[in-house]
């Protein structure tokens, strides 16, 4: 795993209408995926980076989990 995240990602990840703090592992898009891919996994490794790297991907304004 890289040490720091390439801002390219972080701009790429805050333009996303949602993002690993979204996801329920409710595993309905594993379902649904054609390519057998560990979705949920992937979310929760993507979450454990952010919080570990909080300070190189800050989270966008104005989430839900910020205003309260």
């Amino acid at each position: 795993m890289q040490d720091t995240v390439p801002e390219t990602i972080v701009t790429q990840y805050q333009s996303l209408p949602a993002d690993a703090e979204d996801c329920i592992a409710c595993g309905s898009c594993e379902n649904r995926c054609p390519f057998g891919v560990l979705i949920v996994q992937g979310m929760e490794e993507v979450r454990a980076l952010h919080m570990a790297k909080s300070a190189e991907v800050p989270r966008r304004p104005g989430r839900a989990s910020e205003e309260s």
